[in-house]
C-alpha cells in the first residue's frame, strides 16, 4: 500500500542516515518495493541514496550482471530484506553484490522471524538492524485483541 511503502522507506532510510550509503537494496523482488521507498524518502529529506536490485539469476545476454542500478565498484551499499528466516537471500545478497565490487556496509531487516537469520547475517555483515520483530508483531497484536475484547 502506499502508506506501507512510505513508512517502510522513511524507517529504513532513518537506520541508514548516517551511514554515508551511496545505495540500497537486495535480491529482488522481496527488497525492491523497499528500496526504492527508502531512495524516494532519502531525496525528500535532501540525502538522495540509489536504490539497485539484484537478480536471482544472470541474465545471459547485454551487459553481463548481478545488480542493477546507477552503482560503480567500491559504492557503500545497505543490503535490504523484507524478512529473515534463515538469512539466506540476504547473505545471497550480499555475496553478489561484493561479487560486482560493492562495499557492503550495513544490512537492514524488516522483519526478523527471530529464528537465527539475523545472527546468520552477522556473520556476513557486522551492522544488522531489523525494523520490528516477530514478538514486536505479537506482542502489538496481543494488545490490539486486548483492547477490542474490552471495548
Amino acid at each position: 500500500s502506499p502508506r506501507g511503502m512510505f513508512l517502510a522507506g522513511h524507517l529504513v532510510f532513518d537506520t541508514i542516515e548516517d551511514f554515508d550509503a551511496e545505495g540500497v537494496g537486495g535480491l529482488t523482488f522481496g527488497a525492491d518495493p523497499i528500496a526504492v521507498a527508502t531512495a524516494f524518502a532519502s531525496g525528500l529529506k535532501g540525502k538522495p541514496v540509489n536504490a539497485f536490485s539484484i537478480r536471482k539469476t544472470m541474465k545471459d545476454h547485454g551487459i553481463i550482471r548481478w545488480i542493477e542500478g546507477d552503482l560503480t565498484q567500491g559504492s557503500r551499499v545497505v543490503i535490504i530484506d523484507d524478512v529473515a528466516t534463515t538469512g539466506g537471500s540476504t547473505i545471497k545478497a550480499i555475496e553478489r553484490a561484493r561479487s560486482e565490487g560493492m562495499d557492503v556496509i550495513k544490512a537492514v531487516i524488516l522483519v526478523d522471524r527471530q529464528e537465527g537469520g539475523v545472527e546468520s547475517i552477522r556473520e556476513h555483515v557486522e551492522d544488522v538492524t531489523s525494523i520490528v520483530t516477530r514478538d514486536d508483531l505479537l506482542d502489538r497484536w496481543s494488545q490490539l485483541n486486548r483492547n477490542t475484547s474490552q471495548s
